[in-house]
């Protein structure tokens, strides 16, 4: 009878634990919760409301209450006030979606601080605010404010990326030749959303091409994400005379992982690009795509390679700008290696020999290298 006591009693506990633990344990800001802030937020008493203030800022998104009052605070004549309703909107974000048609009136605020956040706030509901793309079109359509308009179809890009009419307009917009693509870089990120649906907007990409690095860069990622549809611009680029539009494009097939499969011998031959960092990354587009061994044969490779270059003995036998190149590759190699993890193991030995250098020529390179090391052996013992 004791012992069935004693069972009775051990299965109560178990059951109380195991549903004190699935309990959600409701926020609070000093010992009070949300609730009892959001009331105090039109209190009389200005420090009363000051501190509910600070309360609902620290709910961060916790906040979704507070909303009906924020949104009329977007109206009030005072700029602390307003600005405070804008932010804390923005931060309550999804949390918002059920007070959509009056988040979307805002988007005509005379406030311009109070646009960009309701503008903030509509990305971060992203789906659910379908509603608010018509507007959005309309701003990014008309507005002379650059700002505003970057704003706006970056939370289409969120909210419904796909949308048939904004897309015809940014195509049109692009038209107006690559200055308009390479000098706003909203335009890209939509189209990266977009995906295979933005296909018409290849022709302009390509045309964009060779304007600025960070610019290239970012086509290539839009090219990429668009799909299939742009490999025959990423393999045109692949043989450009440029060795870094050439690496560009490897990124581009990178963005597009394994529905690529069918590149990989064209990857495979661009490891033997004359261009070191070309063949970087070549490497790292083949792992995303097929986790090629070729892949990480080369970073291993290309590690010993650059150790060498790295370690000679005076700058008749390799100039210190040479040594340099050479662990700019080594870091780029293992900020690579430490996303792999426990799989490029392989590439461990020369890893470490980069540790041992003792004319290493930027500590930098070795920070990269050792978190390579770190992340590449702690996942590794995880598994």
């Amino acid at each position: 009878m004791r012992l069935l006591q004693q069972i009775s009693i051990t299965l109560m506990l178990i059951i109380s634990a195991s549903t004190y633990g699935d309990e959600k344990v409701e926020p609070t800001y000093q010992g009070k919760p949300v609730d009892f802030w959001v009331k105090r937020l039109e209190s009389d008493d200005a420090k009363e409301r000051e501190l509910a203030m600070k309360a609902v800022e620290a709910f961060h998104k916790d906040a979704a209450p507070a909303v009906p009052i924020l949104l009329r605070w977007l109206n009030d004549r005072c700029d602390e006030y307003r600005h405070f309703a804008a932010d804390r909107l923005r931060d309550i974000g999804p949390g918002a979606k059920d007070h959509l048609p009056d988040l979307i009136a805002q988007l005509k605020n005379p406030d311009y601080y109070v646009r960009t956040r309701i503008m903030w706030t509509l990305e971060a509901i992203g789906p659910d605010a379908k509603a608010a793309v018509s507007p959005l079109h309309v701003i990014f359509f008309k507005e002379k404010e650059q700002k505003l308009r970057a704003g706006a179809l970056d939370a289409i890009a969120a909210i419904d990326p796909e949308n048939a009419d904004v897309r015809a307009t940014v195509l049109g917009y692009l038209q107006r030749g690559p200055a308009a693509v390479a000098r706003w870089e909203p335009i890209l990120k939509y189209l990266q959303k977009a995906g295979p649906s933005a296909k018409a907007a290849i022709p302009s990409l390509e045309k964009a091409l060779g304007s600025s690095s960070y610019d290239d860069k970012q086509i290539c990622i839009t090219l990429g994400r668009i799909g299939e549809a742009a490999v025959p611009a990423l393999l045109r680029l692949s043989k450009d005379k440029s060795p870094e539009l050439r690496g560009r494009a490897m990124k581009g097939f990178a963005e597009m992982g394994p529905s690529a499969k069918s590149l990989v011998p064209a990857l495979e031959q661009m490891l033997l690009d004359e261009e070191p960092d070309v063949g970087i990354e070549a490497a790292r587009a083949l792992w995303i795509i097929d986790k090629d061994e070729k892949a990480m044969a080369f970073f291993v490779d290309r590690l010993e390679a650059d150790y060498k270059i790295a370690t000679k003995p005076s700058p008749a036998e390799g100039d210190p700008k040479g040594r340099t190149w050479a662990g700019i590759r080594a870091m780029n190699i293992a900020h690579y290696l430490s996303y792999i993890g426990p799989e490029a193991k392989s590439a461990l030995p020369a890893l470490k020999k980069w540790c041992g250098l003792k004319e290493n020529p930027d500590e930098n390179y070795l920070n990269f290298i050792k978190d390579a090391i770190e992340k590449i052996e702690n996942k590794s013992e995880d598994k």
